[in-house]
């Protein structure tokens, strides 16, 4: 004759309430986690967009800079100051005179011509400028440029002001 164990294995296996106690347990650390990586991702791309807009500012800030002190005279006939078209007579290395031109295009990027070619976009990718607009500032001994600059990436605004002295005006 066979005998068969005792199939009852008592104290073995999981209740319900334990796996409803497990259940909700998992379901906490799973919220957990999820929220900490939308935070990271979020926190990520503002940082992108931070980058961005700063990159584009002291690029285009930077060149408007140099052209500047390049610069003899504002070409006040070929320039509208208020939208962003800022055109000067500048003394090249050889020290012949040339035009460097800045200008905002209608995309939202910002452009540079030197003798009338295009040099190409001083913006980054992702960046959009929404206001370029320059101030002549004139005294007796010299002239100065002030530039007004805001660059917009994802949600994020940079308001920037730049002044510079022409260096043929004094």
């Amino acid at each position: 004759m066979i005998i068969f164990p005792n199939n009852t294995k008592k104290g073995k296996g999981f209740s319900l309430v334990e796996m409803v106690i497990y259940l909700s347990i998992m379901t906490v650390i799973t919220l957990v986690i999820v929220q900490s990586i939308v935070i990271i991702l979020r926190s990520n791309k503002q940082s992108f967009n931070n980058n961005v807009i700063e990159n584009s500012a002291v690029s285009v800030l930077e060149r408007i800079k140099r052209e500047t002190r390049r610069a003899r005279e504002v070409d006040l006939l070929n320039s509208n100051l208020s939208l962003g078209q800022l055109q000067m007579n500048v003394f090249e290395e050889d020290g012949n005179l040339s035009t460097a031109k800045i200008v905002l295009d209608e995309h939202g990027k910002v452009e540079v011509y030197e003798g009338g070619t295009l040099m190409g976009p001083l913006t980054v990718s992702g960046a959009t400028v929404t206001t370029l607009s320059f101030t002549l500032i004139q005294t007796e001994k010299s002239e100065a440029i002030r530039t007004t600059l805001v660059i917009k990436s994802g949600d994020k605004t940079g308001t920037f002001y730049s002044t510079e002295i022409l260096r043929g005006s004094y």
